[in-house]
């Protein structure tokens, strides 16, 4: 009787342990999903935020905003962006900055490209926790300052100017990421050793080197160089650059692939809106055509010359190499010089 009294009460302590246990796992499943609802919410909310900011840029052109990121972070590329694990794309978006943005303030910087019609919004982002630091040689001061004017004088974005002989002295100021900028410079960063102290071995740490010739607003090489080790080595083939917006973009970007992803999509509209004004033209000299003063003033044969070169945009490969976007600037430019002719000889301009 003994025995099966203690058999019994074994049996009921077993099935004790098993419902508690059941209870346990059905309030710890119940929680998990609240905290993982929670959590989606969050994200959710984090990518609406960043998704009405990017709208809004479409109406500021020229402008620096700085908005709250509330301690959250998000990943970047030149198609997505997401926070933890829900991605959202970019779409048609032309966008410039580092992979990863984080800190207190996300900052937003907006400016038209034009080729030499207004062409898209380019849209620079960065972190209040982003370092840019541009070397100096004697040599090249006056094109130190070109590179430090492109990047906006904010309380929020910390740019430096700094001597080459002085690197071994920066201390670290607790930025997450470093940029190095040469400019015009005879030094080679991946063959410095200069990036062998502390803030090298601490922080994700990277370096572009611009090369132009006459005047930052034309045109140039841009060679980016990515963290290995306590060094730095060339990252990919030097990309082109075309005018200071885009310059501007690939001191943001993270990398050469993200900044040449962006190249593309911004030549594709180049595409685009060169193909609506070549069709401006046809109409525009149709109309010219039927007027007797104005075919008298020339004003088709300008259009002609117009057209020719909106043809080179448009017959252009599109390659990311020197030579092509040497030859965009030679067409938007003389597209410009004949624009100019319109507006005083037939009473109209094209754009």
């Amino acid at each position: 009787m003994r025995k099966r009294a203690a058999i019994a009460i074994q049996f009921n302590w077993i099935f004790i342990l098993i419902v508690g246990a059941l209870i346990l796992i059905f309030f710890f499943t119940i929680i998990n999903k609240t905290r993982q609802g929670a959590e989606k919410n969050i994200n959710i909310e984090m990518l609406s935020y960043f998704e009405t900011i990017l709208a809004g840029t479409t109406v500021k052109s020229g402008t620096l905003e700085n908005y709250s990121l509330a301690g959250g972070s998000l990943e970047l590329s030149s198609d997505f962006y997401s926070f933890q694990k829900d991605q959202r794309r970019i779409r048609n978006k032309i966008i410039f900055g580092p992979d990863l943005i984080k800190g207190e303030k996300l900052i937003v910087l907006t400016d038209f490209w034009s080729m030499p019609y207004k062409i898209d919004f380019f849209v620079y982002l960065t972190s209040n926790e982003v370092r840019y630091i541009i070397i100096e040689e004697d040599q090249n001061l006056p094109y130190v300052t070109d590179i430090s004017e492109l990047l906006p004088d904010s309380d929020f974005i910390r740019k430096e100017r700094q001597n080459y002989l002085r690197l071994t002295d920066l201390t670290d100021l607790n930025y997450y990421k470093v940029r190095f900028i040469f400019v015009n410079s005879d030094l080679e960063p991946d063959e410095m050793s200069y990036f062998e102290g502390n803030l090298a071995k601490k922080k994700d740490f990277s370096a572009v080197k611009i090369t132009y010739n006459e005047d930052v607003d034309m045109y140039g090489e841009i060679q980016f160089y990515k963290k290995q080790g306590d060094s730095l080595v060339k990252d990919e083939q030097p990309l082109p650059y075309l005018k200071k917006e885009t310059l501007r973009g690939a001191i943001f970007a993270e990398d050469a692939k993200f900044y040449g992803d962006s190249l593309k999509k911004a030549l594709a509209k180049l595409d685009i809106i060169s193909t609506i004004y070549m069709n401006n033209s046809m109409e525009l000299k149709n109309h010219f055509g039927n007027d007797i003063v104005l075919s008298n003033r020339g004003c088709p044969v300008t259009l002609d010359y117009i057209m020719e070169y909106i043809s080179k945009i448009l017959m252009n490969e599109k390659y990311l190499t020197l030579p092509n976007f040497i030859t965009l600037y030679d067409a938007a430019k003389y597209i410009d010089e004949y624009n100019n002719e319109l507006r005083p000889n037939c009473r109209t301009y094209l754009y």
